[in-house]
């Protein structure tokens, strides 16, 4: 938000209502501090990438400056991932985008990449993050399903995993008695958006290849905290979101393993909750070969 305020001694009170203020960050700007010549005006990537996939991420550099300036743009990145800095000439009173490759993992993750842009030797920013999810890719997947309502903000090449469907033997999966709910939250991107929930536990069923097969589930809210997602076969739990619950807007994959022995099978499993109110949540799911 803006605020226009005079000069001087300001006392801002902050109230919620009916709920907690939040501050992230204040800002007052100096109208008579000069503008450096050489600025980063965004940085932006593709939000959904996957797993071992090259992308770029993207820094506008503008230079309003009299003379051309060399800037160079690195991006850090987690273990397993890979990328090396890219230097670029922006001409005087131009803009332009300088693209740095960015490799991703061979695991899925949900990442910030934090840039660091230098002009001349001279850093002019750093910390500021782009984030990503890198999901497998369904070109190496049996599965690969993108859950919510409807198959309307499904990510190309993942097909739709609604509460509408039914377990279906030519398509692979789907639900063997009562069905989900589900919600979707329209505020972050395609995969992470929305999602399928319920509180009670449901049966999911998936057809698994011949062989040793790894699962790996996206789960968390990208609106409010959320239940640990615990998923289980045969009474034997095969996985779970993690020891704990999720806050707000945290969201993370986590994995298992599956047999689908020497001829393939179905695997039943059993999706429950645990903690806060038990909802249990999937936002996508992939079943790789080991």
């Amino acid at each position: 938000m803006d605020l226009e305020l005079e000069g001087g001694t300001a006392d801002l009170v902050l109230t919620g209502i009916d709920d907690w203020w939040k501050l992230a960050a204040l800002v007052i700007p100096d109208p008579d501090a000069p503008l450096p010549p050489v600025r980063v005006h965004a940085a932006t990537a593709e939000p959904v990438w996957w797993t071992d996939g090259t992308y770029d991420v993207v820094a506008a550099i503008a230079n309003s400056g009299d003379t051309d300036a060399e800037v160079t743009v690195e991006v850090a990145v987690p273990d397993g991932w890979t990328s090396e800095p890219v230097t670029a000439t922006v001409p005087a009173g131009t803009e332009q985008d300088v693209a740095v490759p960015v490799t991703a993992g061979p695991e899925p993750a949900i990442e910030r990449l934090p840039l660091t842009v230098r002009a001349g030797g001279t850093e002019l920013e750093t910390g500021r993050l782009v984030e990503v999810v890198a999901a497998p890719d369904p070109a190496r997947a049996a599965l690969a399903l993108d859950a919510g309502p409807d198959a309307e903000s499904v990510v190309p090449g993942y097909a739709a995993l609604t509460p509408e469907s039914d377990w279906d033997a030519d398509r692979g999966y789907g639900w063997n008695g009562a069905r989900p709910d589900a919600r979707d939250r329209r505020n972050t991107d395609l995969l992470r958006r929305d999602l399928v929930v319920a509180t009670t536990e449901r049966t999911l069923d998936l057809a698994i290849p011949a062989g040793p097969q790894r699962v790996w589930v996206l789960t968390g809210d990208p609106l409010t905290d959320s239940a640990i997602t615990v998923v289980s076969e045969h009474g034997a739990e095969l996985g779970r979101s993690g020891p704990a619950t999720l806050p707000s807007r945290a969201m993370t994959w986590f994995s298992f393993d599956l047999d689908g022995g020497p001829e393939g099978r179905i695997a039943s499993l059993a999706l429950t909750g645990s903690g806060l109110n038990k909802m249990w949540r999937i936002a996508a799911l992939a079943v790789l070969p080991q």
